[in-house]
Parts: structure tokens; sequence; C-alpha cells
């Protein structure tokens, strides 16, 4: 069931570490060029910096989310939608060639952080 997305589109940064290398899409400028969708159990991305190009998708079905509270220090509080047994789809593409094509289809930790209240997982505390 595709719900939407949860929030306005933000910057997106990622590293990815590798086989001990560390492949970094984090620099300030790259944060605004690189790309993120995401609803509440599913989350698309796609980013580059001057060596490499990575995109991906991690999700759940409903079923496979927990509810939890978070209690925001300030006041209040939002939903986590937290899954430990997600799919990762990931593909790491060198510009001078080759790719690293990582995927599982059950192991991935997923979260997501929302105020909003129509994503129909029951919170459990």
């Amino acid at each position: 069931v595709k719900l939407g997305p949860v929030t306005t589109p933000a910057m997106t940064i990622m590293v990815v570490r590798h086989e001990g290398k560390e492949y970094a899409f984090n620099s300030l400028t790259r944060a605004f060029f690189n790309k993120g969708d995401y609803d509440f159990f599913e989350w698309s991305f796609k980013a580059e910096n001057d060596q490499a190009t990575i995109e991906g998708l991690i999700a759940a079905d409903a079923d496979d989310f927990v509810g939890l509270n978070y209690y925001n220090p300030p006041g209040g509080s939002k939903t986590c939608l937290n899954s430990k047994i997600a799919k990762c789809d990931l593909t790491l593409s060198f510009k001078n060639g080759g790719q690293i094509i990582l995927k599982t289809s059950n192991r991935a930790a997923f979260e997501i952080l929302t105020e909003r209240s129509d994503h129909g997982i029951k919170v459990q505390c």
C-alpha cells in the first residue's frame, strides 16, 4: 500500500562502508542534489560524488514493522516505525568502471520517525 510521501523533500546524505573502504556521499553541496524518496515502508535513494554513484531501495511489508513512541526532549512525541527484517538492494557504481551490488531479502534495519498517525501500525509503548 503506497500512502504517499511522509515529509517534504529534504537533504539526502549517506556514507557506505564496505570491505574496509568508506564511500562518502555527505558533502553539504551534494546533499541538495542527492535524491531520496520515502513513505512509511519504503525508502529509495540515489547519491553521487566524484568517484561513484549509489542507488538503493530499503523496504518491508507493514506487518514487518513495530510502532514505538519516541518522546521528544522539548515535549510531544513522534512514532518510530522500526523493522529489523527489511529488504535492501544497493548498487555502488564507480565512475572509472565496476560495481558493487549488495542485496538482502530480510536482514536490513529500517526506521522511520513520523508525526503522522495514518500508517496503520499499532504503537506498542
